[in-house]
């Protein structure tokens, strides 16, 4: 096959479409080129595998460039048609297109960015909204006064005007409408799909241009899948320089439209034989309920929602004219359960880690086995990872010290006996009392082999530094482990990361030695070791000291004083070296006499003992939190850790093996496979996560058996049997038809309304006089209004007038009782005509308010009608306000109407910019003036894109410059002399006079 250097992209297209057969031998394009007469078609889809099959080189092109490979095909397909049909292909010559189906890589909506600008990519989304079908010009055709025709192609939404008729070259020229070519055009807005919508971001969103005869081809709440090319078109304002800020769009090759419409579905007699017979039952409603979902535990509320969804009603007329519809809208609002980053996850090979750190991002795909903790190390998929954003948290803590911190909507498994019988059930964390049971683990297997990798690095070095003269081991070998044991107990890492050591007390002595040989083995390094013995205590300790700065930068993670994630990622052969050595660092054993016999490890994090907690289960070892101590009592589980795990030194050993020799004799205890609850803490905001398992949908966490999230599979599911259905995730949403959403339409705002209208039946407004702090300013409300554009909108039954407001407020965060900075984007105004409440306060504040304004009650510290407060009620107001640490800058609080001088430097620098946007109007005005009022500067360096660097520049007010470009102390002194005792005019020449009065009591003072 020839390749595209040497052969024209038609002839390739033309080859292609006469070639192409199925597996039947069958023509596929030319018979359906042969159709389009027959049919009055105006368009030929295309397989895109098809053409990769075809020829890779060619498919790829068609990404790369598809504006000139798009019309070599459509010029292909003409030429096919016109030997097939040539009448009918000159009657659609010039709306005749081709359209590509089926691009299997399809680009997320939220990662659609500047690298696709001119490519071809297919994206899917839900459609949110549609606009009318409106005619748009192709081809215009003017005419000049001797009626001369000269056609103008029109590739922009700007109509183009020829300069001159091709005739006679007339300038006069005017549109004439009836000679114009159209096709038909829409503007679809596409939104990416509720479940791959982060948490806590709002839904991104595309205008798509859809033309000829793919319009009207899907409505507002259609799952689409689209091909088309993205642009970067010009943002024109009008009244505004053009910016160099452009706006993307995605202009429309071919819509698909996936999943089935409910009325389209067909019912066959069988499906009516078993509807019906399932009807007949007494308990075909709870059956319908468990049938939704049936692999999702719990959500009954939301299952019957689901099915009354599905099933709709009927609509009625009451007798006073009222109409109930009978479609039913749900709306679900609400997170998963989940877990805080802390909380230990078992892997399906025994590997132990944070649930934080099982993924990256929301709605991440895994494909990670995890342990379910229903026995038989029984083993099941984790395909997605979920993260949200500061819920509130409960905690639970169990009679061994296990604990787990989740969202109080989490459920765990409660055991509970029912009549002798012991009943399994998932339970929320927040219904959990003290006493209840939950069930935990009491071991789980480990089958990892291999040592994990290190990752250590050397320190970077000048080029003619010192050399690294050590080893860095690049595995977490059970040498390495052993060490590593030992310095969390009783060693430590320099905090500047150039030192690092250990200490052994002497009656131990007989593991230095060993201690030596693992460092000199491991690292290849010769310690200095020093004995000391320090006031007060009888026992001398030998200090062991290394110093080397890559050694001890890798090793940095033993500050934390937590057990290392490579070790509980390991095998058991690094775990047990691991705590044998930790246990020899800070752990005791005890064999004196019944009651008085444990294995203890003490520790002042107690989230380092239940580290080792979880670990112990790797050897079936049961252990239990008791102050600042893990114990180990039963006599079977110090059988295990003597066989498994032990001690380093001589005496520990023997004491151990003593212990052992009685355990023997110890009364057996059965495995605990539930353990009592005997806490339940509440705790502020936290980042959580979850994960989900669909085949078991449990995980193991922290030693206790976790519930998985189901809230994708909720949404999988909801989709199939409502495909018009809408959701809420995380904390974004879906603007089609869940909320009411605002929309500038015709030069007004329009509601448009949704599944929820969320209407406003009283409008809480404050008095134009009342003072607010708007960023670091205390203004009045009215005074806001300056220089917002307002645009009309009805709410309710009133109108009201809304403009965009940019700034941020203090507000209140009800979780933490602090102040927290929040943006403000819109102000609303509207005519009131009713009764205002007066509100004073005894530090003499007043505030003027509608009735139903909301306040927070002091003491409940719940929102409450201004109208229901009376005389002595407390409200809740902050003692102080955040300190401003931020500069205030003059260029962000001067007048607009003040005079600036710019110096001919200040005129180029301008300049230079804007030769660069080619902006000749920018360029005029610097040249001919010098003097500016302050509102036009900004407005010319804002389009310039300068304002950050202008910002901090020392303008020239009138007839001085300012020495700095922020308040600073100096000037403030000054303003509040004028502010207390002084005044300032501003003359009409520009100049401003400020007088300051001195008092009496001042006089006396400086006298």
């Amino acid at each position: 096959m020839a390749t595209l250097a040497t052969r024209k992209l038609s002839e390739q297209f033309e080859e292609f479409l006469k070639t192409v057969t199925n597996k039947s031998g069958e023509y596929v394009y030319r018979s359906s080129i042969s159709q389009l007469a027959g049919s009055g078609g105006k368009s030929l889809v295309v397989e895109y595998e098809d053409l990769l099959r075809y020829d890779d080189e060619l498919a790829k092109r068609l990404l790369e460039e598809p504006d000139k490979t798009l019309e070599s095909f459509r010029t292909a397909a003409f030429e096919t048609l016109r030997s097939e049909s040539p009448s009918y292909a000159d009657h659609v010559a010039r709306l005749l297109a081709v359209r590509i189906k089926g691009i299997p890589d399809r680009v997320p909506l939220r990662k659609v960015d500047t690298s696709h600008i001119d490519k071809m990519i297919a994206v899917s989304g839900m459609v949110v909204r549609s606009s009318e079908l409106r005619p748009l010009m192709t081809e215009a055709a003017f005419v000049c006064e001797k009626g001369d025709l000269t056609y103008q192609k029109q590739d922009d939404m700007l109509m183009k005007k020829p300069l001159m008729c091709e005739t006679c070259d007339s300038r006069n020229l005017e549109l004439d409408r009836k000679r114009s070519k159209f096709i038909d055009y829409q503007i679809l807005r596409v939104q990416e799909l509720p479940e791959e919508l982060p948490a806590g971001q709002l839904p991104q969103f595309f205008d798509v241009n859809a033309e000829g005869d793919i319009v009207n081809s899907a409505r507002p709440g259609d799952r689409v899948v689209l091909t088309g090319v993205m642009r970067a078109v010009p943002d024109y304002s009008t009244g505004q320089l053009k910016m160099r800020l452009f706006r993307s769009q995605i202009d429309c090759n071919h819509i698909e439209v996936i999943g089935k419409e409910p009325e389209q579905v067909q019912i066959t007699r069988d499906d009516e034989a078993l509807i019906r017979s399932v009807a007949s039952r007494p308990d075909a409603y709870q059956k319908l309920i468990a049938s939704i979902a049936p692999a999702i535990t719990g959500h009954e509320p939301e299952r019957e929602a689901i099915l009354l969804l599905l099933a709709g009603g009927v609509a009625t007329h009451l007798p006073d004219g009222t109409k109930l519809r009978g479609d039913i809208n749900v709306l679900f609002v609400g997170d998963p359960g989940c877990l805080v980053a802390d909380e230990r996850v078992v892997l399906g090979n025994g590997a132990i880690v944070k649930i934080g750190q099982v993924g990256n991002e929301h709605l991440q795909p895994l494909n990670v086995q995890v342990l379910t903790g229903e026995g038989g190390g029984r083993r099941a998929m984790a395909t997605k990872f979920h993260m949200y954003r500061s819920p509130r948290i409960v905690e639970i803590l169990t009679e061994s010290g296990k604990s787990i911190k989740g969202t109080p909507n989490h459920p765990l498994l409660r055991v509970r006996n029912e009549n002798g019988r012991l009943v399994r059930s998932w339970y929320r964390l927040d219904r959990f009392k003290v006493g209840d049971r939950v069930a935990v683990v009491t071991g789980f297997p480990c089958t990892i082999r291999e040592f994990v990798r290190t990752n250590f690095v050397a320190v970077e070095r000048h080029k003619f530094g010192p050399k690294f003269n050590a080893r860095l081991p690049d595995r977490m070998t059970p040498q390495l482990a052993a060490f590593c044991g030992y310095v969390l107990g009783d060693g430590w890492i320099s905090n500047d990361s150039q030192r690092f050591g250990f200490v052994v007390a002497e009656p131990e002595l007989d593991i230095m030695p060993m201690l030596l040989s693992v460092v000199k083995e491991v690292f290849g390094l010769e310690p200095n070791i020093s004995r000391r013995l320090i006031k007060g205590r009888k026992v001398p300790l030998h200090y062991v000291h290394m110093s080397n700065k890559d050694i001890a930068a890798n090793l940095s993670f033993l500050r934390q004083k937590r057990v290392p994630d490579m070790v509980l990622r390991s095998g058991n052969s690094v775990v047990s070296s691991f705590l044998t050595w930790l246990y020899e660092a800070d752990g005791s054993v005890f064999a004196k006499g019944r009651g008085s016999r444990a294995i203890s490890l003490k520790a002042k994090d107690i989230e380092l003992l239940r580290d080792v907690q979880v670990l112990l289960l790797r050897f079936g070892i049961h252990s239990r939190i008791v102050g600042n101590a893990l114990l180990i009592r039963r006599g079977e589980d110090m059988s295990r850790f003597a066989k498994h795990i032990g001690f380093a030194s001589a005496k520990k050993k023997a004491i151990l093996k003593s212990l052992n020799a009685d355990a023997q004799n110890f009364g057996r205890v059965h495995r605990q496979r539930s353990e009592r609850i005997v806490s339940i803490s509440r705790h502020g905001p936290a980042d959580v996560y979850d994960i989900e398992v669909p085949d078991g949908h449990r995980f193991i966490a922290n030693g206790i058996i976790s519930h998985n999230t189901a809230k994708s599979e909720m949404l999988k599911f909801a989709a199939q049997v409502a495909p018009r259905g809408l959701f809420a995730s995380g904390r974004g949403s879906t603007a089609a038809g869940l909320s009411a959403a605002v929309i500038r339409e015709k030069n007004v705002f329009m509601l448009e309304a949704g599944v929820v209208v969320l209407a406003d039946q009283g409008i809480a407004c404050l008095h134009p006089e009342t003072a607010v702090i708007i960023g670091d300013r205390i203004v009045k409300i009215s005074e806001l209004e300056e220089g917002v554009k307002f645009e009309r909108t009805f709410s309710g039954d009133g109108e009201v007038e809304i403009g965009l407001l940019r700034g941020s407020v203090q507000s209140l965060d009800l979780n933490r009782l602090s102040l927290t900075r929040t943006a403000a984007t819109l102000i609303r105004r509207k005519r009131y005509r009713g009764i205002l409440r007066v509100v004073k306060f005894k530090t003499g504040h007043t505030m003027r308010l509608t009735p139903d304004h909301l306040l927070l009650d002091g003491n409940t510290l719940q929102w409450k009608a201004v109208g229901s407060l009376e005389n002595g009620d407390y409200v809740a107001a902050p003692l102080r306000l955040p300190q401003v640490s931020e500069k205030q800058w003059i260029w962000d609080i001067a007048s607009d109407d003040i005079r600036v001088e710019l110096s001919e430097n200040e005129r180029n620098d301008l300049q230079v910019l804007a030769r660069k946007q080619a902006s000749n109007s920018i360029i005029d005005s610097l040249r001919s003036r010098s003097r500016f009022t302050f509102g036009e500067v900004k407005r010319i360096v804002r389009s310039l894109g300068a304002e950050e660097e202008w910002r901090r520049r020392c303008l020239k007010f009138g007839t001085a410059r300012l020495r700095t470009a922020c308040i600073s102390p100096e000037m403030a002194y000054l303003a509040g002399f004028v502010f207390g005792d002084g005044s300032a005019k501003m003359k009409k020449n520009g100049q401003v006079w400020i007088s300051v009065s001195q008092s009496q009591s001042h006089a006396a003072y400086r006298e």
